[in-house]
């Protein structure tokens, strides 16, 4: 993930339910928060993008 012009490094654990299960970040929400806040905008972001991959790979 991009923010200000730097990289982010972006994880997100899906499990077979397609729930969140893990996930980590190098943004300041998530160094400050963890999981315990709640997902960070950038975690929410990828498992959109792993979710959208993967319902176009269950649909061709």
């Amino acid at each position: 993930m991009k923010e200000n012009n730097s990289t982010l490094k972006t994880q997100a654990f899906i499990d077979k339910d397609q729930r969140l299960t893990d996930g980590n970040c190098q943004c300041g929400f998530y160094k400050a928060n963890g999981l315990r806040q709640g997902p960070c905008e950038h975690i929410l972001a990828t498992r959109m993008m792993l979710n959208r991959k993967s319902s176009n790979v269950l649909n061709q």
